[in-house]
């Protein structure tokens, strides 16, 4: 739901950050313009019972086909959140939101 309202809302986001997600309505949401330069945080589990990582996978290229900035991550897990997960996404809304350059 938060990537429908996101492509949607009508109004400029700083970001969307979807965790263990799939975008079961890609079919028919049309992104509004000012949605194409949203950048994108998507992390998955690689052995997520609930939501399979192939319907992680098909909402990353549904996004990115869309011409949004998508950053992509898998995990070593189930349906959950690691310690390398919330690594990634302090870096992602450090680089997005405060514009540091990202680390080596």
């Amino acid at each position: 739901m938060a990537i429908e309202v996101a492509l949607t809302c009508g109004r400029e986001l700083a970001g969307l950050i979807a965790l263990s997600t799939y975008f079961a309505t890609a079919a028919s949401t049309p992104a509004q313009p000012m949605a194409h330069a949203l950048p994108v945080f998507i992390g998955h589990g690689t052995q997520d019972p609930i939501v399979p990582l192939s319907l992680g996978q098909r909402c990353r290229d549904d996004l990115v086909a869309r011409g949004l900035l998508v950053e992509y991550h898998t995990y070593p897990m189930e349906h959950a959140v690691c310690p390398r997960e919330i690594a990634d996404i302090a870096a992602w809304l450090r680089r997005w939101l405060l514009r540091e350059p990202a680390s080596v």
